[in-house]
């Protein structure tokens, strides 16, 4: 193979390896933003920081959206999501 031969595949290719780039950052975000929202609601301050900081193509962010799904459900069923009481209001002198 020659170089000229190499650059072609390359220049021919471009257009469908962005592409993919583009999805996966996509997916990546998609994930990154529920496993975030997810270990800010549970309270999960490790794992938040963590999901932050690694990227990992959506890979780390999956496992812990699949590895936190029972925890998740009875967290949701729980009273932390109850709404607070109003506290009353007193009056002024």
């Amino acid at each position: 193979m020659t170089f000229a031969s190499i650059a072609n595949i390359q220049s021919e290719s471009t257009p469908q390896i962005i592409a993919i780039i583009i999805v996966v950052a996509l997916i990546d975000s998609i994930l990154k933003g529920f496993a975030l929202w997810r270990s800010a609601r549970m309270k999960k301050m490790w794992w938040f920081v963590t999901l932050l900081i690694v990227n990992s193509a959506g890979i780390f962010p999956l496992i812990y959206l699949i590895v936190t799904n029972k925890q998740y459900k009875t967290f949701k069923t729980s009273d932390y999501t109850k709404a607070p009481q109003r506290i009353k209001k007193q009056k002024l002198l």
